[in-house]
């Protein structure tokens, strides 16, 4: 606590830097610096791999950042650098939330700070969003699988994951998956399509909460599917 004045660009996280927690103030500013190369996120997730990075295109989303030093603040945007099939080399990253350092720096205006997970919106599902299931076959070997789809949930920034959870004759089973923030929020698609575990078998209710970055959980949507 005695250098308030540090801010600490630190790399090597490969975390996403359109998530807010990727700057914290405390005794100090820490803030990460994703990566040059790919996008790798916290374990945990049905849908991340073994290291818990997101193979689905997560390697066309390298991002930097530009820090401009002015008289009364440091800002700092954050920047897509990877040309894509849309065009979006370049394209700056939630403009409209820069990351703001008062000059001269004092924990006294401090906004990034753990409040956060106090202060965050709960994320909602709209009224009309119900869940569906998509059936297909999956090759070599040929095997039936299902997806769950339903239209992404609302939130003041994004929602990071959701928490799939299938009840049958009083067990549950609980699953959860990340969204596609990672690729962009310009890229986050408005009906969400997760893959089911290959193991469930059987008629299941099904809840669906939406939880953002700072755990805030949204209200469940629920319906039924026959998994044979």
């Amino acid at each position: 606590g005695k250098y308030p004045q540090v801010v600490n660009f630190s790399g090597h996280s490969h975390y996403s830097l359109v998530d807010e927690r990727s700057i914290w103030q405390g005794d100090y500013t820490a803030i990460q610096t994703q990566s040059l190369s790919y996008v790798e996120l916290e374990k945990g997730k049905f849908n991340g791999d073994s290291m818990a990075s997101i193979p689905n295109r997560s390697e066309d989303y390298h991002m930097l950042m530009i820090m401009d030093v002015m008289e009364d603040r440091l800002e700092i945007r954050r920047y897509n650098i990877e040309e894509d099939e849309d065009g979006l080399a370049g394209r700056e990253q939630k403009k409209n939330m820069r990351w703001n350092i008062d000059l001269p720096i004092s924990k006294d205006t401090f906004v990034y700070t753990d409040s956060r997970y106090d202060t965050a919106q709960v994320p909602y599902f709209k009224e009309e969003t119900t869940l569906t299931l998509e059936v297909f076959t999956q090759s070599a070997p040929a095997v039936q699988r299902y997806r769950l789809k339903f239209e992404k949930a609302v939130d003041s920034d994004f929602v990071h994951s959701y928490e799939l959870t299938f009840t049958k004759d009083g067990t549950e089973a609980k699953y959860v998956y990340f969204s596609d923030f990672y690729l962009g929020l310009e890229h986050m698609a408005d009906k969400l399509s997760f893959l089911l575990d290959k193991d469930l078998k059987g008629e299941y209710a099904v809840s669906v909460v939406a939880i953002n970055s700072f755990g805030k959980r949204s209200q469940p949507i629920t319906g039924t599917v026959n998994l044979i």
